[in-house]
């Protein structure tokens, strides 16, 4: 079996997603505590961590914390690490930040993106393609994301051409990855296959990746569905910590408290279970996991996690 590439998003839009539950948790995860988590992820293996926005020191913000954050972990580490931006003053603040890749966002739905970014879509393809050719100028690597590709919350399902565009634009502006967010979690495996049958003869399966929610306890049936279609690259975050891609622009109330993107750890198990290699270490990422519960006393998200601490206590308890 073949390589599979595996993002952690949690230390970025998982915690993005918590934010709120985080500043009301005591010692919260910020930090040199978000710190440890990334070093811990990188140790067990991952291959890249998403580091969510990065601002100036002077920033009082979560984006500032992640300066910090970035400055606190070995710099072979920053070239791995993927920061997010949303403008060209976000772009600005990569600055001797040694990040190699930057992800960007589009949603596929007008809705979504009138009520979360105040813009329309041809206006967000125009702000997205300067910030792309900014990032270009600068020799980043680009991630472009395509945000509702399987529904949106205010529109149901998105037409066809919409993704087609939004697949065409990034294919123009010659960006290397584009992930394709089921931010809702709203897909299905026959509506996964459709998709990227259909996009196939815009995007290759080698440059596209999925972002996936189980919100729906779809996200391992839907990654199934994309191995199947030659799709290779997955985000996923430890714990299933929620945020993702409506937790960065900001989720819809219905979508909130509800399970969040795929877990690192359930998606790791089962690949390495099908014969897909990860090059993650299933016990360094269980010693992650555990240390997010610990440190923000919320219950696991993850059934392997959760399954494996049992089989722990178990063993203890002989």
């Amino acid at each position: 079996m073949s390589f599979t590439t595996i993002t952690d998003v949690g230390p970025g839009n998982g915690l993005h997603g918590l934010r709120g539950e985080i500043a009301s948790t005591p010692g919260g995860l910020s930090g040199p505590l978000k710190s440890q988590l990334v070093e811990m992820l990188y140790g067990a293996g991952l291959p890249s961590v998403d580091m969510g926005t990065i601002a100036p020191f002077n920033w009082t913000s979560t984006a500032a914390d992640n300066r910090k954050v970035l400055d606190r972990i070995p710099p072979e580490h920053h070239t791995k690490s993927i920061a997010q931006i949303h403008t060209l003053m976000d772009l600005e603040a990569l600055d001797n930040a040694n990040i190699s890749t930057v992800a960007i966002f589009l949603s596929a739905s007008e809705t979504f993106s009138q009520r979360h970014t105040n813009r329309s879509l041809p206006q967000m393809f125009t702000h997205v393609s300067e910030l792309i050719r900014a990032a270009q100028a600068q020799r980043y690597h680009v991630r472009g994301y395509i945000g509702c590709v399987w529904g949106c919350p205010y529109e149901g399902s998105v037409g066809h051409a919409m993704l087609e565009r939004c697949a065409n634009f990034y294919q123009g502006h010659n960006v290397t990855t584009v992930m394709l967010a089921d931010d809702t979690g709203m897909a299905t495996p026959k509506n996964i296959e459709l998709v990227l049958k259909r996009l196939r003869y815009h995007l290759k399966p080698s440059q596209t990746g999925l972002h996936l929610y189980n919100t729906y306890g779809q996200a391992l049936a839907n990654v199934c569905a994309a191995l199947d279609q030659g799709i290779q690259t997955f985000d996923a975050a430890i714990g299933g910590l929620t945020g993702g891609l409506a937790g960065t622009l900001g989720a819809p109330a219905h979508t909130k408290g509800v399970e969040g993107i795929v877990s690192t750890e359930d998606l790791v198990y089962m690949l390495h279970g099908m014969g897909y290699t990860t090059g993650i270490d299933e016990d360094l990422l269980l010693g992650a996991s555990l240390f997010v519960r610990d440190v923000l006393h919320k219950p696991l998200r993850s059934h392997v996690a959760q399954m494996k601490l049992m089989a722990q206590l178990r063993l203890a308890a002989i």
